[in-house]
């Protein structure tokens, strides 16, 4: 058996500095593990829950044995040991995360959440929870001392993990990538290994470490592993670009984390590709027919392929876009056609904040993109935050707001059309002309042709004529909208369970997750069960 040496004094600078940055490096990772995954889980209740209790598991079980082996082995070259393990473990995290996510495919969505964290998380929480306990059996030298110096350490450990917190946040992953990030952290431990852990004074030990952690960094150096899918990581989103060839020409799409947010014909911005797009630019004709020198508010970006198209279709328009990504916007000024001299006014801000300087009653048109099936902004839902929006619009003004939803269920679209009941005297749900039946809305009487679906909620304060709505290209065909509800009936517009969104109370997180659930029983064991098993135990 290989002897680790005993322990000897030792300056508790260089523990204090191992415990600050080790912590450092651990609320690194639980931060950029949510960005690492979104491509491929994109974020939801579900993949943060899962991140915050594999890391914090993680955590609780390295102090526990953290504190085990430093009464066995409480040398000074056990802590750079242990450092060199968590280093390769953080390369490790990146070799291994898209082999398991392939392997890990089979699994409904909440098991697979949280097995691929465990898989890749796990395993470096656990060891840089190892270092505190082991640095306070170090430091001690009598128990007359012992409360002073430990509470010393965890102050410098909680220290260390605000650090990592704010600077990954604010700084690191803008600056370098969440992959970048983890290989930041590796290296850090690896030096602090070789320079302050005396690791090499545990030759056997320290070999047996060192040697598998430099062939996961050199393997995790590959640039597919290193850089990624993204075109661009931004403190928001994974951005994607990419270009796919159609029969009418190539298009564009960009993708934010796992979900495209929008399609654009090269060459031909007047060309929308998808049908809510094509309803939002309708209501933008039908606005024009009264007023050709509208003024328009969009919230979310995206692809800006509507604003584009109003602005060439519609000279004299004001047209105005709250993104709260600048890389979003960058990305459609240098891929996407969106002109940097364009007309379009941005302001790259969260639009609760952007709207408070915009001013009152002078907007014909206010279009919220935000929401996709993975992540729905709670704040941009409630009664309050409409109530502002509609302060904006001026009394012929229509907001629009972009839908994806399950019909079938639909307690979201549900509660949001009750929270604008509550401010519009007229509500419209719209949707693709025959995309599925108004009964499946109105009473769940009927499935719809495709389950989950894209709407289109309208509000006004004067009812909206759609005998005058035409095709957003011709203007003499018919549009693509089509009424599926409307509070003008007089018939209850959504019935159902509901609840009124307010800043007090928008669980929107659950009401949406039966968007990417699908109904599927997530801990049936038999689907937890790898399909090449399943023949031998099913």
């Amino acid at each position: 058996m290989i002897r680790i040496e005993s322990a000897r004094p030792n300056g508790t600078w260089r523990l204090y500095l191992i415990v600050f940055l080790a912590s450092a490096a651990s609320l690194s990772l639980e931060l950029v593990a949510g960005r690492m995954l979104a491509p491929q889980l994109g974020v939801n209740i579900y993949s943060w829950t899962s991140i915050i209790g594999v890391v914090l598991a993680g955590i609780s079980f390295g102090n526990f044995l953290g504190g085990q082996l430093a009464d066995r082995f409480p040398a000074p070259s056990t802590i750079g040991v242990v450092l060199l393990a968590a280093s390769g473990s953080c390369f490790a995290s990146l070799a291994l995360l898209p082999w398991l996510s392939e392997e890990l495919g089979y699994l409904p969505l909440i098991p697979q959440t949280l097995a691929l964290n465990a898989g890749l998380f796990f395993l470096p929480s656990c060891l840089l929870g190892m270092i505190t306990p082991l640095a306070s059996k170090q430091a001690l030298t009598t128990l007359g001392n012992a409360g002073g110096v430990v509470g010393r350490l965890y102050a410098v450990s909680t220290a260390g993990s605000i650090l990592g917190v704010y600077l990954t946040g604010f700084v690191l992953v803008a600056l370098l990538g969440s992959r970048h990030v983890v290989l930041l952290a590796g290296l850090i431990l690896l030096a602090l290994a070789l320079l302050l852990g005396h690791a090499h004074q545990a030759r056997w030990w320290a070999a047996l470490a060192l040697i598998p952690t430099v062939g996961l960094l050199a393997y995790a150096l590959q640039p597919h592993l290193r850089l990624g899918s993204c075109t661009v990581e931004s403190q928001y989103y994974c951005v994607q670009v990419e270009q796919v060839e159609f029969p009418a020409g190539p298009v564009k799409f960009i993708r934010l984390d796992h979900l495209v947010h929008g399609l654009t014909v090269v060459g031909d911005p007047d060309i929308l590709v998808y049908s809510y797009t094509q309803i939002l630019a309708e209501a933008a004709q039908y606005q024009a027919q009264y007023r050709p020198d509208f003024r328009a508010l969009f919230l979310g970006g995206g692809g800006y392929s509507v604003p584009i198209h109003l602005e060439r279709k519609y000279p004299q328009a004001s047209i105005e876009v709250v993104e709260i990504d600048p890389a979003v916007t960058a990305i459609a000024q240098t891929e996407l056609g969106l002109d940097p001299a364009s007309r379009i006014v941005t302001y790259n801000e969260d639009a609760r904040m952007a709207v408070r300087e915009l001013p009152a009653g002078q907007y014909d048109l206010i279009v919220s993109d935000v929401f996709n099936d993975m992540a729905v902004p709670y704040h941009l839902t409630t009664r309050e935050f409409n109530a502002h929006l509609q302060h904006l619009l001026n009394p012929e003004g229509i907001y629009l707001v972009n839908l994806i939803i399950k019909v079938s269920k639909g307690r979201f679209l549900r509660s949001f059309v009750r929270t604008l009941q509550t401010l519009y005297p007229h509500v419209y749900v719209l949707s693709e002309a025959g995309n599925y039946q108004a009964a499946a809305l109105v009473g769940g009487r009927a499935l719809p042709v495709a389950d989950r679906t894209t709407v289109i909620v309208a509000a006004a304060r004067q009812p909206i004529d759609f005998t005058q709505f035409r095709s957003y290209r011709t203007g003499t065909e018919a549009p693509t909208a089509s009424v599926v509800a409307s509070s003008d009936t007089g018939q209850p517009l959504a019935p159902g369970p509901s609840v009124l969104l307010t800043d007090d109370y928008a669980p929107v997180d659950t009401m949406v997750a039966e968007l990417f659930t699908d109904d599927v029983k997530q801990w049936d064991w038999h689907l937890l069960v790898p399909p090449a098993w399943r023949r031998w135990l099913l």
